[in-house]
């Protein structure tokens, strides 16, 4: 979170030069600001910090409007983007994506691991693997319900299975059965039967959680913000 407030020598001077009308400006201006450092965030700050951000992390924001008797704005992240934003901002090891948690919580994905795409697998204009590959696996492999994926819906699965292949786990240590040649690392196959037997590739692979350092430095956007924005701001509406 990002808070857009006065400091101690701002607000001494305000409360010297006028009453309500400029606290009525100062609240305008730090919702000006807080918005164009909400902007900033979007558009340069979460792009330099992630590799292709989707629209869910883009998209993260939300203000809180400042008010004449509380002079303070604030730049939040909405709550379902906060557990994947954390890490970048305070550091630490990634949270478990949604479909992630869900091959935890079925026995398939080790405690510790997260997922990353083959780069043999289809993937979508951002690197993931595409979400109509993740409901197809967790139909077939999970009871997880995620995407509408439910392993008990045979008529969808045989839909699924027919469009996809089958999906094979390759679990994390020995791996005793599989071809070391085509299975290299642990992670969920694809299998697709051909003339000359079955074609088997690599969709997600199975790797220790990262931890990362943190990416997102939210106090220096609220102070370039502040120094940047809010004395025009404030002018601006105290000269209307």
């Amino acid at each position: 979170m990002i808070r857009v407030e006065l400091n101690t020598q701002q607000t001494a001077l305000l409360l010297a030069n006028a009453g309500p009308k400029a606290r009525r400006c100062a609240a305008l201006a730090l919702t000006a600001t807080a918005r164009q450092i909400s902007q900033t965030l979007s558009q340069q700050a979460l792009p330099a910090a992630f590799d292709r951000p989707t629209p869910f992390i883009l998209r993260s924001t939300q203000l809180k409007l400042a008010r004449p008797d509380q002079l303070a704005a604030e730049v939040r992240f909405k709550p379902r983007q906060t557990q994947t934003l954390q890490a970048e901002v305070e550091g630490g090891p990634r949270t478990p994506k949604a479909y992630e948690r869900a091959l935890q919580a079925n026995g398939l994905l080790p405690a510790g691991y997260v997922t990353v795409a083959s780069e043999l697998a289809p993937q979508d204009s951002f690197g993931n693997l595409p979400r109509s590959w993740l409901v197809a696996i967790l139909r077939a492999l999970t009871d997880s319900g995620y995407g509408g994926a439910s392993r008990g819906d045979a008529r969808k699965q045989a839909a699924a299975q027919r469009r996809y292949g089958r999906f094979l786990v390759v679990p994390v240590g020995p791996r005793a059965g599989f071809d070391s040649h085509v299975i290299r690392q642990p992670g969920i196959y694809q299998s697709v039967p051909t003339a000359l037997g079955d074609a088997v590739r690599p969709l997600l692979l199975f790797v220790p959680a990262a931890h990362y350092r943190p990416r997102l430095d939210l106090q220096s956007l609220a102070e370039q913000g502040m120094a940047q924005h809010f004395p025009d701001a404030f002018n601006r509406a105290f000269n209307t």
